[in-house]
């Protein structure tokens, strides 16, 4: 069996045809589910009759939180097995301390096939930079 090395250079046009087709349907099927914006622009949005999830620890958590939210610990090994209940459609609003943890999170659930996520970047620090209050149950 004689295996053929890729050339860029010495493709015809078809082929070079199948590789432009297969680079266009790779971006267009790969298109994320995942909408970030800042925890702060959160405060004024109308997304606040949808889930709002706290990423941290519980005990970050009990320290304070934005009002309304729960708390699914991203650490947790059956992280993903929480969103099981979660309809796939809904907005879900994600946040975590910075953002670093939201983030990775909203990755997860979108491979997983939820198809509104809305990352809150700069999380409870950006939060209470901007002098908005947390609540403690």
């Amino acid at each position: 069996m004689k295996l053929r090395v890729l050339n860029f250079f010495s493709m015809k046009n078809n082929e070079w045809l199948l590789v432009i087709f297969l680079l266009i349907t790779g971006v267009l099927y790969s298109q994320s589910n995942v909408k970030t914006i800042s925890i702060t622009e959160y405060k004024m949005s109308k997304g606040r009759k949808y889930p709002l999830i706290d990423l941290r620890t519980a005990q970050e958590y009990e320290e304070g939180h934005l009002k309304r939210s729960n708390n699914i610990d991203f650490t947790y090994s059956g992280f993903a097995l929480m969103f099981v209940d979660f309809k796939k459609t809904t907005p879900m609003y994600l946040y975590c301390r910075t953002g670093n943890k939201s983030a990775k999170a909203a990755a997860i659930l979108d491979s997983l096939g939820f198809k509104k996520i809305i990352n809150l970047d700069g999380g409870v620090e950006r939060w209470k930079e901007a002098g908005l209050p947390l609540v403690r149950d």
